[in-house]
């Protein structure tokens, strides 16, 4: 088996809280650091995944990842320590939550000309 490769990032659950605002209904809560994105049928405790694609609906019972996006018409309950943010467009969650990813893997450079330049 091939060793899943991690980001280097780390978010809690309150931090995605505020990245997403109001516009999700919580269910359940995980204490793990969320440190990946990965597909329902491949996430680990860690991740996030996302359901957007009402096909995949049956994958989400057995996933592992300790968030996933699901839309607000989502049946199921979340397990032990995984939390589900039950929202309009989960796909649009997904977007929020990378965008602070890459503020966090790229912060923005600092004003003013590099000393290398």
């Amino acid at each position: 088996m091939v060793e899943k490769k991690r980001l280097n990032i780390r978010l809690s659950l309150e931090e995605l809280r505020i990245i997403l605002g109001d516009r999700v209904v919580w269910k359940g809560s995980t204490e793990q650091s969320l440190k990946g994105v990965a597909s329902l049928d491949q996430a680990l405790s860690g991740d996030i995944a996302f359901l957007a694609n009402p096909k995949y609906a049956s994958q989400v019972e057995d996933c592992e990842a300790s968030l996933i996006l699901v839309p607000e018409d989502f049946d199921g309950e979340p397990a032990d320590d995984q939390a589900f943010a039950l929202m309009k467009h989960p796909s649009l969650g997904l977007a929020w939550i990378c965008g602070a990813i890459e503020r966090q893997l790229s912060p923005p450079p600092e004003p003013g000309i590099d000393g290398l330049a």
